[in-house]
């Protein structure tokens, strides 16, 4: 009897966190992104569009409370990391753990639906179709903006951070 299967959507923090974990218990997965490379919200540029990476942006949170516990930020990087930063830290895990080799770039999941006996149907961006027993949404928060609903007009310019 194979194992089960997971899919992943998402290689960003959490598409990579969970591609880690499935690695470490032997446990068959793949994993989508819809972009070009890694990263996710900190793949400042991402021609996909949705990082909302700004270029002088710095995370809030120090370098020892962000980092991997697998993988630990060392002295070489700020103690608040720089976007370029956060990102090489990125790159350095997926390549100490092979991750890569089970990421799909280019491969935006258009859709997954709950099959009815279990498991989840996937239907990738060029119309294929790939079934997995578990479904691990890593695809972030950021990159969609939301705009709120007030009363009135205004005429002037508007900009939502996600676009700073």
């Amino acid at each position: 009897m194979s194992e089960p299967s997971t899919a992943i959507i998402g290689a960003g923090i959490s598409g990579l966190t969970a591609g880690k974990a499935l690695s470490d218990r032997a446990l068959p997965y793949a994993c989508f992104e819809a972009s070009d490379d890694i990263g996710g919200n900190w793949y400042y540029g991402n021609p996909n569009g949705r990082s909302s990476a700004y270029q002088s942006l710095h995370i809030d949170t120090d370098r020892d409370s962000v980092s991997f516990r697998d993988m630990p930020m060392g002295s070489e990087y700020s103690d608040y990391p720089h976007h370029a930063e956060i990102k090489a830290y990125l790159d350095g895990y997926a390549d100490a753990f092979a991750l890569r080799d089970r990421i799909s770039f280019e491969t935006p999941v258009e859709h997954a639906e709950r099959k009815p006996a279990g498991g989840w149907a996937l239907t990738l961006g060029d119309g294929s179709e790939r079934e997995f027993d578990f479904l691990a949404v890593g695809n972030g928060h950021h990159w969609d903006p939301r705009y709120p609903d007030f009363p009135g007009s205004f005429d002037g310019d508007t900009l939502h951070s996600h676009h700073y």
